[in-house]
């Protein structure tokens, strides 16, 4: 009984709603913010612009399938550091799961112990932030 309750527990906070880890690198010269609203995400390279950062938004490790939203989620995260970097466009390199096994360990009644590996998913998006003259 006490085994299920924890797995209930891992399962319910491994669900848990949390913000992306965010990651920017400035590989170019930033401007002034803008409203994120005003970054796009270009799917094909213009003719003229300047690369201002790479920018990397990592989900949360969950225990489940990532959720349709989360994709949303991470490139609303992108554009918000895009916009703070004062790019206006977003070329979108990477966008994929990454699968790595936990294991845990206790013990009930402290003789007898268990272990638990389950596996935890972290969808990553990475972009180049880029201004579009």
């Amino acid at each position: 009984m006490k085994i299920t309750a924890l797995l209930l527990l891992t399962l319910f906070l491994g669900g848990c709603t949390l913000k992306p880890t965010l990651e920017s690198e400035l590989i170019g010269q930033a401007r002034p913010a803008i409203a994120p609203s005003e970054v796009v995400l270009v799917e094909r390279l213009p003719e003229k612009f300047d690369r201002i950062a790479v920018l990397t938004a990592m989900s949360p490790p969950r225990l489940s399938a990532a959720d349709p939203k989360l994709t949303d989620e991470l490139l609303a995260s992108l554009k918000t550091q895009a916009a703070e970097v004062g790019a206006n466009g977003l070329i979108l390199t990477t966008l994929h799961d990454e699968t790595k096994p936990v294991r845990r360990t206790g013990s009930l009644d402290g003789n007898q112990g268990f272990a638990i590996t389950e596996n935890q998913i972290q969808r990553v998006a990475q972009a180049v932030a880029i201004y579009i003259d």
